[in-house]
């Protein structure tokens, strides 16, 4: 084995390290403080806190994250926390598997007939087609599948995220094109009257 090959596996092992500090510090600090009980909060703040909390990893990479929302408050009912993971999850996917100068684009929209809809779309690697099926299955990671992939991961992300989508009485849906990007959407009941104008917040 090459110094150049050595080198590369220390990187890489690094990197893997720092994700895995990271990630499970992340989410104490806010469990620490969760009273673990369902309440109605507004999603459009959660989501500003975690973008803000994912920002510098994004701007790191040269991603860019736009942020639209309504004007009012959007009122979700559940555990904050648990939504807070459910997001962080999905936006760190898309920050994985976005290259320097992507850009991530976050949409929040409600209404009475369609209830709230929250879109997370990158311009990424995509996702293969014939692996769309399985993401959602435990410990399966489309970058696990290609080890040279750098958008490898635990594989637990995304079952964790649907099981809390759910257990909000929600749904998650995916779309993606490989060498295009890719587009989570999660859809909510609705517990307040909403206008759909909107605002550019980051």
């Amino acid at each position: 084995t090459s110094l150049s090959e050595h080198k590369k596996m220390l990187k890489t092992l690094h990197n893997e390290l720092v994700n895995t500090i990271n990630i499970p510090e992340r989410l104490l600090k806010m469990t620490r403080y969760s009273t673990q009980e369902d309440t109605l909060f507004d999603c459009i703040n959660s989501l500003s806190e975690i973008i803000k909390m994912l920002d510098f990893e994004a701007k790191r990479k040269g991603i860019d994250i736009q942020f639209t929302t309504p004007k009012q408050d959007i009122l979700i009912s559940g555990n904050e926390t648990d939504f807070k993971i459910a997001v962080i999850n999905i936006i760190q996917n898309a920050i994985n598997a976005t290259d320097h100068k992507g850009s991530i684009d976050i949409k929040v929209s409600s209404s009475q007939k369609n209830g709230i809809t929250i879109s997370f779309t990158d311009t990424g690697v995509g996702i293969a087609e014939d692996d769309i099926e399985y993401i959602f299955t435990p410990f399966y990671s489309q970058g696990q599948q290609n080890k040279d992939s750098k958008t490898a991961g635990s594989g637990l992300g995304l079952p964790i995220t649907k099981s809390i989508v759910e257990k909000f009485g929600g749904q998650i849906s995916v779309k993606s094109k490989i060498g295009e990007g890719t587009n989570f959407t999660l859809s909510f009941p609705t517990h307040k009257k909403t206008c759909n104008k909107t605002k550019q917040v980051l």
